[in-house]
């Protein structure tokens, strides 16, 4: 069973998708369609930097009190409990969320690779009348090889690779400057300028794409946050899957050694995303200044999870629950009814196509590899289970990570290694959500592991 599959993955990766297959994508253009007297919303996408699902509270977890801006806005709008990312890695998810594609067709694959295609969710919509500014993490290619500002961005505002948290180097649409001070507050600033100035301006409407630096390692909180969640460093205990370690060796490891590390570790995680909450308090205020809140869509997401010592993990890459979901709310009253939670399947390369459903932007020329999620309730919407990719890097003389490819359904989860010796991996999430007990061995799941493998190469071939 294994051993058919992996050779027709290594088929697949040689000749599935040739290189004229990915320079016709790098340049395809768009044959853009959409109304232009049609009064359309604004846009905010509010990114945070690995921000697992669950640090972010749910209506009735006690932390909520914590992030009285998260909470309003899972209040007043639709909380997606099952999104999840196709590749648990910045860059690689990032163009996901600006392409809708998955990485295997976008190209962008580690960390230092740039974003080549003709197109982008800055592009689009600059194209179709809006004004258009990216301010944040970037992190696609280095500073050697790639152009900053990108096309498609009026206002391009960002820094190379991951930056620094405090007194940040910032390039301002091309220009270099040392910003005082810690770069939340810094971006938030300037986003609610831009809120300000486009608003001032008053002729088109917006496409704000915040991107933060927070909550990336090394955590460093803002001062004035540093006294919270001392009760979460006390109470921080090694997760139960701690010692359902993962085969490959070199990954990155939590010591076992050293628990009070991570207890400081996991405060500091939290004291991040209070100042995150602030940075969404600032500028859903600024929205509301201008009487514009609801005619915005917001969109409040993270590009991966996380993990704190699940199968003793640190970072993120691995397909296991915590790395790979994400949380999302999306705002926007004439769409998502306030307090309201979808249990559908939905993905990071979602995010393009469904911001063009709601803006009547047509595309008639490309087939995006997401779908629209704003008519989540709609019988169209059936997705049962997803691809996911991570590629390992064949340039880096110290591999840390096995390429991996998985299928998630909607109950279980099968986990491949086709370049390492690792052993496949099946759980039954439904029984074992923390993924602890491998079932690939399980006489009586051997039939349901198979249709897993089956669907697996479809998925593969579909999105190689």
């Amino acid at each position: 069973m294994k051993s058919m599959y992996f050779l027709l993955i290594v088929f697949l990766s040689l000749f599935a998708c040739n290189q004229d297959d990915i320079i016709s994508l790098e340049n395809i253009t768009l044959n853009l369609v959409y109304e232009k007297n049609l009064d359309r919303p604004n846009i905010l996408i509010f990114l945070v930097d690995d921000l697992r699902e669950d640090a972010t509270p749910k209506l009735n977890d006690p932390l909520i009190s914590f992030f009285p801006a998260i909470d309003r806005l899972q209040k007043e709008g639709m909380r997606f409990s099952n999104a999840f990312v196709t590749t648990s890695l910045c860059s690689p998810s990032r163009a996901s969320i600006l392409s809708g594609m998955y990485s295997s067709k976008h190209q962008v694959r580690k960390n230092d690779d740039i974003y080549k295609l003709n197109y982008s969710l800055g592009t689009i919509y600059s194209e179709c009348g809006y004004q258009t500014a990216f301010i944040g993490k970037w992190h696609m290619g280095n500073q050697f090889m790639n152009p900053y500002p990108q096309k498609g961005w009026d206002d391009f505002i960002s820094f190379y690779e991951q930056g620094k948290y405090n007194n940040p180097e910032l390039i301002i649409n091309g220009e270099t400057i040392t910003m005082e001070g810690h770069i939340t507050k810094i971006l938030t600033d300037l986003s609610i300028n831009y809120i300000d100035k486009s608003q001032k301006d008053g002729k088109k409407p917006f496409l704000l794409f915040l991107s933060h630096k927070g909550v990336h390692h090394p955590f460093e909180p803002e001062d004035e946050h540093k006294f919270l969640f001392e009760e979460l460093e006390r109470s921080y205990e090694f997760p139960s899957s701690f010692l359902h370690s993962v085969c490959y060796s070199n990954s990155p490891k939590a010591d076992p050694e050293n628990l009070e590390y991570f207890k400081k570790r996991y405060r500091s995680y939290f004291q991040c995303i209070k100042g995150i909450d602030q940075s969404l308090e600032h500028i859903i205020s600024a929205l509301e200044k201008w009487d514009i809140l609801d005619n915005t869509i917001i969109i409040f997401m993270s590009d991966n999870g996380y993990f704190h010592g699940e199968h003793q993990l640190i970072d993120k890459r691995y397909a296991y629950e915590e790395s790979i979901r994400i949380p999302l709310i999306i705002r926007y009253p004439d769409k998502y009814p306030p307090n309201s939670n979808s249990k559908s399947m939905v993905l990071n390369i979602d995010i393009l196509p469904t911001l063009l459903s709601m803006t009547n932007i047509y595309v008639q020329n490309f087939d995006f590899d997401g779908q629209p999620i704003d008519n989540i309730y709609d019988n169209n919407f059936n997705r049962d289970l997803f691809l996911y990719q991570y590629f390992e890097n064949p340039y880096s003389e110290y591999r840390s990570y096995p390429e991996i490819k998985a299928l998630r359904s909607t109950r279980y989860k099968l986990i491949t290694y086709p370049n390492s010796f690792c052993i496949d991996e099946f759980y039954d999430l439904e029984n074992d959500p923390y993924e602890t007990k491998n079932l690939i061995t399980e006489q009586e799941y051997e039939h349901i592991i198979q249709n897993h493998y089956d669907q697996l190469l479809i998925e593969t071939i579909k999105y190689e």
